[in-house]
């Protein structure tokens, strides 16, 4: 993994970058997320599912696990709530990992079947990012928090700015603040 880096000059020859891949245990080479959890966990979000490495091993969690199947393989990203729950969204909706197993929300509503792009966790509400629309949930309930009416856009990431607001990733047109 590659190390921290304090601010000085970067040269190419003061660190070695090793590659992990496939043949090392990922599930897939291809990564689209990498997430680091609050027990030191890191986390890998793939086409053929999620991995969870401790450092020395892989854990990989899919559509096909008999005892903890995800909603579909292909895991756009991960996030952890202030309770220790891991959100794992995928092309086919959402589910969450509360350290025993996969479990699913209540509300099997939209968004919990869309193709989720990312999660912003803040104190007492979960934003799911949809490939369309931006939806809080709280208290096991569900509701639009934003979409865009102008016309169709598709996003792909959400951060919070200092200010409040948000800026929303999408693609071929920007942000959306």
């Amino acid at each position: 993994l590659f190390p921290s880096h304090d601010g000085g000059q970067l040269s190419h020859s003061q660190y070695k970058i090793r590659h992990i891949t496939a043949d090392d245990g990922l599930a897939r080479n291809h990564i689209y997320h990498i997430f680091r959890d609050s027990r030191g966990f890191m986390w890998f979000s793939t086409a053929k599912g999620l991995d969870r490495f401790d450092g020395y091993d892989f854990i990989h969690f899919n559509s096909y696990n008999r005892e903890n199947p995800l909603p579909n393989d292909v895991v756009h990203c991960v996030n952890e709530d202030k309770n220790g729950n891991l959100w794992i969204g995928t092309e086919n909706g959402i589910c969450y990992f509360d350290g025993t197993g996969i479990k699913y929300p209540v509300d099997k509503g939209e968004p919990f079947r869309a193709n989720i792009k990312a999660f912003y966790p803040s104190e007492n509400e979960l934003l799911i990012l949809t490939k369309e629309r931006l939806y809080s949930y709280k208290n096991q309930g569900i509701q639009l928090y934003f979409e865009p009416n102008d016309r169709p856009v598709s996003f792909f990431d959400i951060e919070r700015m200092s200010d409040g607001n948000f800026l929303l990733a999408t693609k071929g047109m920007g942000l959306a603040v």
